[in-house]
């Protein structure tokens, strides 16, 4: 349990109004409940550390999970297929649907109509959108770890644009791109470890 809980740190950076969350472990948290992977399974804990309950239980690898906003299903990657895609499932880790291919966290969109993934389907490294059902998949711009703002207008996502690396952050629909924060950060890393949270910086 002590492993458990040390995975679900976060180290916090205030952009403006936006809050960005880098998990030390894929964590995700909804409706006092917390989903996160661990040795390549899918867990679900309180958020006051009690109840633990493992959802997957497989061969394969399971990470990376996110609610969907009815708060009864989650969203996760998983090569279970013999290759990397998004999968959804209940809370009791039944009725796994496959979705889409992707190789990082899925990010849903604040009203649930909506889902942002990174993927190499193109043989380059890009975020997508598509349909809440996988349908109509849109490459939207070079990058990884797509994250929605509040409103659902605006996709913040990690990026190479123009020789710059860092934070940034375009519109729905794939516009009007623009530097957030110039880290350094390898685009081509592994997994989506940015969130964005409505909460402002005092």
């Amino acid at each position: 349990m002590e492993r458990i809980k040390s995975s679900l740190l976060f180290a916090i950076v205030f952009v403006g109004n936006l809050l960005l969350i880098h998990p030390s472990q894929m964590a995700s948290a909804e409706g006092g409940k917390i989903a996160f992977s661990l040795d390549d399974e899918i867990y679900i804990i309180d958020d006051n550390g009690k109840n633990l309950w493992r959802l997957t239980n497989h061969p394969a690898w399971d990470r990376l999970p996110a609610w969907l906003p009815d708060g009864r299903h989650i969203a996760f990657n998983s090569d279970r297929d013999k290759a990397v895609h998004i999968y959804t499932m209940d809370l009791a880790g039944k009725n796994i649907k496959r979705i889409m291919d992707s190789n990082g966290r899925p990010a849903i969109s604040p009203d649930g109509q909506w889902i942002a993934f990174w993927s190499n389907r193109d043989r380059d490294i890009a975020v997508y959108l598509m349909e809440a059902d996988g349908a109509n998949p849109k490459r939207l711009a070079n990058g990884t770890s797509p994250a929605w703002s509040p409103d659902g207008q605006q996709i913040a996502f990690v990026s190479r644009q123009e020789g710059v690396e860092g934070i940034f952050i375009m519109d729905r629909d794939g516009g009007n791109i623009r530097l957030l924060i110039e880290d350094g950060i390898d685009p081509a890393g592994f997994g989506s470890k940015l969130a964005v949270s409505d909460q402002g910086s005092g």
